[in-house]
């Protein structure tokens, strides 16, 4: 092979690694990206669900004073000191309360699979970043490979 054409055809390698590179720069730019992304929703989601563990808490609490409040108007009622319609809207009270801890229950079960889910995009995001590092040391390699053909070539 002649110089010239061993040249050209380092040069035309030497492109097409520097095209490669470009590629494998875009990937790990919107691997970052989306490793940023990934953590600011996997610490939202981490934030959403120690709030709704706060409100079960709180919710609990309101039920708990409803049960005590509730078995105080039961004894009332029983000695004639209260009607029967302030016992029903005592035990409404109450049963309103047990329903919002079971959907503070529900509201945490849910934020915790939002966590996780949160947690494996991040996994996802950061393999994806592995995977541009990778590509990218492969074309510095190849572009070096190039550069050397080139020079050889001279």
């Amino acid at each position: 092979m002649s110089a010239d054409r061993m040249m050209s055809h380092h040069r035309n390698c030497s492109e097409g690694e520097q095209g490669t590179f470009r590629v494998a720069t875009a990937y790990k730019a919107i691997a970052q990206t989306d490793v940023a992304a990934a953590e600011l929703e996997s610490q939202k989601a981490r934030d959403e669900l120690s709030a709704k563990k706060e409100d079960r808490v709180e919710r609990q609490a309101e039920l708990k004073y409803a049960d005590q409040e509730f078995a105080r108007e039961q004894g009332l009622y029983k000695q004639g000191a209260i009607s029967l319609d302030e016992l029903q809207t005592s035990q409404r009270d109450r049963d309103t309360a047990a329903a919002k801890v079971q959907s503070a229950d529900a509201a945490i079960r849910s934020a915790t699979q939002s966590v996780a889910i949160a947690g494996k995009r991040a996994v996802s995001a950061r393999q994806m970043g592995s995977e541009a590092d990778a590509k990218l040391s492969v074309a510095n390699s190849e572009a070096g490979q190039a550069q050397e053909g080139i020079a050889q070539a001279h």
